[in-house]
């Protein structure tokens, strides 16, 4: 019973950290895009 709680909450807790490091790669990926055009200067 333990196992399949813990395997619960690990899928629930990838699912999270997936659309998590989702919105945060979104977010470097302006960043960066944004350093490229001031190196590029």
């Amino acid at each position: 019973m333990r196992c399949l709680l813990n395997m619960g909450a690990r899928a629930n807790t990838n699912r999270w950290t997936f659309y998590a490091y989702d919105a945060v790669g979104n977010r470097i990926s302006e960043v960066q895009e944004q350093n490229g055009q001031t190196f590029q200067r």
